[in-house]
Parts: C-alpha cells; sequence; structure tokens
C-alpha cells in the first residue's frame, strides 16, 4: 500500500482520506478525548500512516512552496485538529505510548501499552508520529502562528505522572515554555523519585580561557 501511495495515485488518496476522516464524527469524538469504535480507529490509522509515509518524500520546496497534497492553509486546520487529538489521547490513556515515560522501564510502558485496545494503540503511535513530523516542518520553516502547537488544559505539577511524563517526552511543545520550565524545576527537586541521580560528589575546575582542555581532561578523569 505504502509503495502505492508514493505513486500518481498517493494524492487523491490521502486528500481523499483526510476528507473522510476530518468529516468524521469519530475523529472528533477522539478530538474530545470519547473512546471511538475498532474500525473507526483504523481508518485513521490508515490516513495518518499513509501521509505519514508520504511526508517522508517531500523536501522543503515540495512541502512549503509548492504545496504538494494539502495548503498550507489546509495544513493550520490539520495541524490544529491533530494536535488536540494527540493530547486527548495522551490525557485519556494515562500511558506512556512509543517512549517510556520519567522513571519508567522500556519494559513497564510497554506492558502497559499491550492491556490496551490494539487497534487505540496503533492509532494513538500514528498520529503522534504525524505530528511530530509535521511540527519539525514548522520548526524548520514556520506556516503556523507561534501559539498554535499549545493545548488549553491543566498541566500537574508532578512530571513523574504517567501523563505529563508521556506528554513531556512525546508532545512538549502543547504546554506553554514558562509551565515546562516550572515542571523542569520539580523534576531536578524530585530527582530520586523519578529515577535519576544527581550527583554532587566531584567539583572540577574550568578555566575561561581553557574550556576544551580542561573539560576533556575532567571527563576522563
Amino acid at each position: 500500500i505504502m509503495i502505492t501511495l508514493s505513486g500518481a495515485h498517493g494524492l487523491g488518496l490521502v486528500r481523499n482520506l483526510w476528507r473522510v476522516v476530518s468529516h468524521s464524527f469519530e475523529f472528533y469524538e477522539v478530538v474530545k478525548g470519547n473512546q471511538i469504535s475498532a474500525e473507526a480507529a483504523s481508518v485513521i490509522t490508515l490516513w495518518a500512516k499513509a501521509y505519514s509515509f508520504l511526508l517522508i518524500t517531500l523536501d522543503d520546496a515540495e512541502f512549503f512552496d509548492k504545496q504538494m497534497y494539502f495548503t498550507l492553509t489546509e495544513l493550520q486546520y490539520m495541524t490544529k485538529t491533530l494536535n488536540r487529538a494527540v493530547f486527548k489521547l495522551h490525557a485519556v490513556q494515562q500511558t506512556p505510548i512509543i517512549l517510556s515515560g520519567f522513571g519508567r522501564s522500556a519494559t513497564q510502558a510497554n506492558q502497559q501499552q499491550q492491556q490496551q485496545d490494539p487497534s487505540t494503540v496503533r492509532m494513538k503511535t500514528s498520529l503522534l508520529s504525524l505530528l511530530r513530523q509535521l511540527y519539525d516542518r514548522n520548526v524548520r520553516r514556520a506556516y503556523v502562528p507561534a501559539d498554535h502547537w499549545i493545548c488549553e488544559g491543566t498541566f500537574g505539577e508532578d512530571p513523574t505522572s504517567p501523563f505529563m511524563s508521556s506528554v513531556l517526552h512525546n508532545i512538549p511543545f502543547v504546554i506553554p515554555f514558562s509551565t515546562r520550565v516550572k515542571l523542569f524545576h520539580s523534576l531536578i527537586e524530585h530527582g530520586d523519585k523519578a529515577g535519576f541521580r544527581w550527583s554532587h560528589e566531584n567539583t572540577i575546575n574550568i578555566r575561561r580561557n581553557h574550556l576544551f582542555e580542561d573539560g576533556f581532561a575532567a571527563l576522563n578523569s
């Protein structure tokens, strides 16, 4: 299927899939944080994987200037909706996907992932992958406003919670910068709880005019 998408039929198929997804009742149930059927989740997954595959083949000139597959105006609406859907999936499921959370091993994350409905896990994983691709494009060359990715919501003060650890690992850009700073400070304060060890046992001296030499010597001491 993915090889077919890279051909002449890719444009029409991906656009038609997005038209079906974006006008479906089920997709907006995801955006609102509600559960949907396995069949609906499979359709959304197919669209996300198809477009994600095509994005790999596009350079920035084709994406931004030629605006292949979708115009930048269409992408603004798509990314806003997609961003909210992924955030809600993190908030509702409360468990990390793809990447393990702070203080949680990959094995623990995978065990929790396996307990969820497989179709929902696949949908969340594919939507997350697509969102990060579109966000990375925006980092290189902005096509949406600066606050476009921020999601309204209550962000807890514990960065080691399943929800916050997953968000911080996978979609940190949905959190306002000032809140991320506070969460980082909280993470340092609760380093032992999060599985980190902040060592203060060794002190090294680095001269201002010999940063490389002194730093290299300290690392090898």
